[in-house]
């Protein structure tokens, strides 16, 4: 929890006061979530409540590893993908640099639109290279690297929530 809490901090002195610290902050979450895996392992993630602070293992001794995933799942909607919640009809992307391969974030319901972004440094599949959003199924902004990407949201192409 404390490292997330770090984490959030960090980026927002450097969204707000020092475009330096982004990149810093970008590695400090980067090496967070690494950490968050048995020994290195992707297939293995997890969450505990706290980690040796010299090894960086979890604390396995009480049997739960699903602690504060939600704030977890947070940084990397907003830091790594680069989503920023707005007031207005507006989507907002800034992703911090985390120096990943690829990322994808699909199905995201955000003010009525469902959203997908995805970030490939080279062709994968039938995926677009670069960083791409799609807004309701539809390409909305692509750009060769992660840079701050802003978007009016049509208050007309609104999907009705299903039921």
């Amino acid at each position: 929890m404390t490292n997330s809490h770090v984490c959030d901090a960090l980026a927002r002195a450097a969204y707000l006061y020092d475009d330096s610290l982004k990149a810093k902050t970008g590695g400090f979450l980067r090496k967070f979530i690494r950490m968050m895996f048995h020994q290195g392992d992707p297939e293995r993630p997890n969450c505990y409540e706290h980690y040796n602070p010299l090894t960086g293992y979890p604390s396995t001794y009480r049997g739960v590893d699903d602690y504060m995933h939600s704030w977890v799942v947070d940084l990397i909607i907003r830091y790594v993908v680069g989503i920023q919640p707005q007031t207005g009809d507006e989507l907002v992307l800034d992703p911090l640099p985390m120096n990943l391969e690829h990322f994808t974030l699909d199905n995201l319901l955000y003010k009525g639109h469902r959203i997908k972004v995805t970030w490939r440094e080279k062709k994968i599949d039938q995926e677009e290279e670069g960083y791409c959003v799609y807004i309701d199924g539809k390409i909305a902004a692509k750009r060769d690297g992660l840079e701050r990407i802003r978007l009016e949201l049509s208050r007309n192409n609104q999907q009705q929530p299903t039921k």
